[in-house]
């Protein structure tokens, strides 16, 4: 069976020495059949693997420089990872961050275009992030108050409305005014430290959004039109949002409204990224860029962190990975079955970000654009700068800008450059942020946080502000104190 999965590779195979040939395929076979991963990644999963092994029977390991020691080394330079690492050099601790790719900043992502900053990940800061406007002060970032002045464009079936209030009836707006106000007094029963332990938490994650919606008896129009702005805001379908995580993300907020406009209330102006960049900078030698890490082990007194060229010893480890992408990694002792579970079922949203830079500035008739056919929700970061998210894939990727900027009516010919990315086709992040379906969060909540023995996982999903900035700011600096408490007192190793 295993020969005939990967007789394709037999070269690469027959190039391993002959004791780690059988555990290579033994383990590739496992990854491609129970983890659905191509053949390509499960050879090189199998491979790192096998690699462990055999130094395990010799005792000895290659690596291109020194072991080094730490007291918490930290994996992941997003948001997270680097504000832990920070907390903890603070207090004098020896800390150490591997990054697998070749910058840091995790899901915020700056590109230059034309030598202007346009994020492409998380971007927003709100009234309520007291701690990403307190970091980005002591890093001497400046934040841009978001101006939205211009009416909305909104878009229903082959229709679309250009005006500040909704295109809906006086029945519609008081039925909405009904929902916002059924979904404040619900939001407020919420514990959004832990939302699964609410009251009636089993019942409101049994159903989705659209669920929920559709029982309102609202017009096709009211549900287009909130459709397009959850989908928006979510960066999944309204049918795969679980109810209790939308009433998590209002009770957070502090009600509809603030959810709303306060999440977007301010950016970075030098780009998101440069908050990570500025972090990393006063981390300075501490951070490994291309450091990708393929197994963590651990005993009674420390943890062994692998790559693929080295290895490092630490006290203890801090893992900022997003959830989907925890199987690229081999921990030992293995993950109990829950946690396994929870790595293999939950996925991050499959969206994608468009922005485009306009050559020259028009009338602007909105500031905003939601539910277009392509685009749930769009807007401008400013006159000559539009962003939107889109989960759809359907279109040849050059006609996303064109899509973009009929949004606001602009003309094809008045755009001067574009990028895209696509989150779900990125291999280190497989998506951006966590939106639980149905029945996730009441089983897998409690298990956000949990730690296995010496190694603590972080991130803006295992936070109370779990699609913001500032929960992956919250996760880090819950974390790095957890890692601090433990290590009082202790001798080094």
């Amino acid at each position: 069976m295993k020969e005939e999965l990967f007789k394709n590779y037999q070269k690469r195979l027959n190039a391993l020495e002959e004791d780690i040939r059988d555990v290579v395929l033994k383990y590739a076979e496992e990854l491609y059949l129970n983890q659905k991963c191509s053949k390509d990644e499960a050879i090189d999963r199998a491979i790192a693997r096998a690699e462990i092994e055999k130094r395990k029977l010799q005792s000895v390991v290659e690596v291109d420089h020194p072991s080094i020691q730490s007291d918490v080394l930290i994996v992941g330079a997003g948001l997270s990872g680097l504000t832990a690492a920070s907390r903890l050099e603070q207090k004098g601790l020896n800390v150490l961050i591997l990054e697998a790719r070749n910058e840091v900043g995790g899901r915020t992502k700056t590109k230059m275009l034309n030598s202007i900053p346009f994020n492409m990940g998380g971007q927003f800061i709100g009234k309520r992030h007291i701690r990403m406007q307190n970091l980005c002060r002591a890093l001497g970032l400046h934040l841009t108050i978001n101006k939205l002045n211009k009416p909305i464009a909104w878009f229903s079936g082959n229709k679309t409305w250009v005006r500040y209030l909704p295109p809906i009836s006086l029945m519609d707006a008081a039925k909405c005014i009904s929902i916002f106000f059924k979904l404040n007094f619900m939001a407020r029963g919420i514990n959004y430290e832990q939302p699964w332990l609410s009251q009636k938490a089993l019942h409101y994650d049994s159903i989705s959004f659209e669920t929920w919606l559709q029982k309102q008896n609202v017009s096709q129009r009211l549900y287009d039109l909130m459709k397009g702005v959850m989908e928006g805001y979510a960066n999944v379908p309204m049918a795969d949002i679980s109810f209790l995580h939308a009433l998590w993300w209002i009770s957070r907020s502090g009600g509809v409204i603030r959810a709303l406009q306060n999440g977007t209330k301010m950016t970075v102006t030098e780009g998101a990224q440069s908050i990570s960049q500025a972090l990393a900078k006063k981390l300075r030698e501490r951070v490994f860029l291309n450091h990708p890490v393929t197994s963590i082990e651990q005993d009674d007194e420390k943890v062994k962190v692998s790559t693929k060229t080295s290895y490092f010893i630490t006290k203890y480890a801090i893992v900022t990975a997003p959830i989907g992408t925890l199987h690229q990694i081999d921990f030992y002792p293995a993950m109990p079955e829950s946690l396994q579970e929870m790595i293999n079922t939950i996925e991050a949203a499959k969206a994608s970000s468009v922005v485009t830079l306009l050559k020259s500035k028009k009338e602007i008739f909105s500031d905003v654009a939601i539910n277009h056919k392509v685009f749930p929700l769009a807007w401008r970061d400013d006159a000559l700068k539009l962003k939107g998210l889109t989960l759809s894939d359907d279109l040849p990727e050059a006609e996303y800008p064109h899509a973009l900027s009929s949004c606001f009516t602009e003309q094809q010919d008045n755009v001067e450059a574009w990028a895209m990315e696509n989150w779900g086709n990125n291999p280190y992040f497989k998506g951006t942020y966590i939106v639980f379906r149905p029945n996730q969060l009441t089983k897998f909540g409690p298990l956000l946080r949990q730690p296995l023995d010496r190694v603590f996982f972080a991130g803006a999903e295992r936070s109370s502000w779990v699609n913001n900035m500032e929960g992956a700011v919250e996760s880090g600096e819950l974390v790095a104190d957890l890692a601090m408490n433990l290590l009082i007192e202790r001798k080094p190793i």
